[in-house]
Parts: structure tokens; sequence; C-alpha cells
């Protein structure tokens, strides 16, 4: 009997030990998680509030821009020498880009079509994280009392600064590296990679070449560098 009550009692000291340790333990991550939703909500509103005031360079340089590059070539067929001209061209282009998008789908952060002559007011709806990851839906005001919506996926960097991963564009339907993917696609479409994004099975090549005729002649005039068109070859219908 003896034993058990003291059994019982290293139990209760242990009990009385670890408890306060596991609440301040809990306590500290509540803490640090605290910290970092306040940093999300702080850089997301920093960067908005400078979108209001057409500074655009604090976003371009919150994007990490070769996560970025590395998300829009993913598993796309792009032609090598399509690349390689992107690649060069990218220190130039990659500002404009950013603000405007490029190919049909545009999906820059100003709007490319019904932005206000003033120019387009940003209204940061709201903010969520967890962790070092976070997401924050902003929306856009534009001309005849219309609206378009973006959502930013959103990370902290070691520093704890808010790093734009990539975003969707409510109107275009599409996040950012999508867009600027199809559009490098689409700069000299392949067989293969037409072949990839059709939705029917069953296309016959006559089809696919007045398909592909059909998106060169739309990507021309969308291009952000007209020097991707000297590299297009030329192509003879297969009758």
């Amino acid at each position: 009997m003896k034993m058990h009550k003291l059994s019982a009692l290293g139990v209760l000291c242990v009990l009385f030990v670890a408890v306060p340790l596991y609440a301040d333990d809990a306590e500290e991550a509540a803490k640090e998680e605290a910290r970092r939703q306040e940093a999300f909500r702080e850089g997301v509103d920093s960067l908005v509030s400078d979108l209001n005031y057409k500074y655009y360079d604090a976003f371009i340089r919150s994007i990490d821009q070769q996560d970025m590059v590395d998300r829009i070539y993913g598993l796309r067929l792009i032609d090598q020498r399509v690349k390689k001209q992107f690649a060069d061209n990218l220190e130039n282009s990659w500002e404009p880009m950013v603000q405007s998008g490029a190919g049909i789908a545009r999906a820059g952060i100003v709007p490319a079509w019904g932005a206000p002559d003033d120019g387009v007011r940003y209204t940061l709806l709201g903010v969520e994280s967890r962790g070092d990851r976070g997401r924050a839906v902003v929306r856009m005001d534009l001309d005849n009392f219309q609206f378009n919506y973006q959502e930013y996926e959103l990370r902290l960097d070691d520093r704890e600064s808010v790093v734009v991963v990539d975003w969707v564009d409510y109107l275009s339907g599409v996040s950012f590296s999508e867009s600027i993917g199809r559009y490098l696609v689409l700069a000299i479409p392949s067989k293969t990679a037409l072949r990839k994004m059709v939705d029917f099975q069953n296309i016959n090549e006559r089809e696919l070449y007045l398909l592909g005729e059909m998106l060169n002649t739309i990507a021309a005039v969308t291009y952000i560098s007209p020097k991707l068109t000297d590299i297009a070859p030329a192509r003879k219908s297969p009758g």
C-alpha cells in the first residue's frame, strides 16, 4: 500500500512539473503564430497601399523571380528557342509583364481593361495565414461600377517579409504563372503542345494546323517583346 502511495505521489509530481512546461510551449507557439499573422497583415497592407499610389516596385520586388519562372515553365511544352528568348529578355520585360500581363488572358496587377482614367483603386478584403504560408484577397475598382478580384498566394521569408508566390486573377480565370506559361507555349506551338491543350482527342492534322495558325495570329498582337516573332518558323499547310 505504501509503495502504491509513493508511486501515485511520483506521478502527481511529474504532472505538476510537466503541465506548466506544456502550457509555456503552447503559449510560445501562439505568440509565434500571432507575430507571423501580424507580419502578413502589415506586409500585404503596405503592398496594397503602394499599388494605390501607382508604386509597383515594392510588389515586383516581393516576387521570388526564379521561383515564379519555375512555375511559369512547369511541365509545359515550351519551345527551347522561346525559353531562351524569354530568359534573355527577362530583365527588361519582367516589370511590364508583372504590371500588365501578357498573351490573351492578361493577369497582371494592373487591369488590362476597364481601368479608370485616374487609376485603379485597390482594397484589401482579407488576409489569412498559418505558419509561414498565407493568402490575401484584393478588390480592384473598375469603370462603370465593375470590379475585379485577385487572390495572392503568399509566404514569409527568413526575415518575415512577405513574398508573393503567385496570384489568381478572377476576370481572366487563371493564375499569373499560368497566363504567362500559355503565352510562351503559343509563341511557337508544337503539335504535341497543341494536342495537350485541347480537350478532345480526335482532332485531325488539318484541324490542328488551323488551330495553330489561329493561335499564332492572336498571339502575334499580344507579345511583350516582338523579338519572339522573329524566331517563329514558317509553316506549310498540310493541305
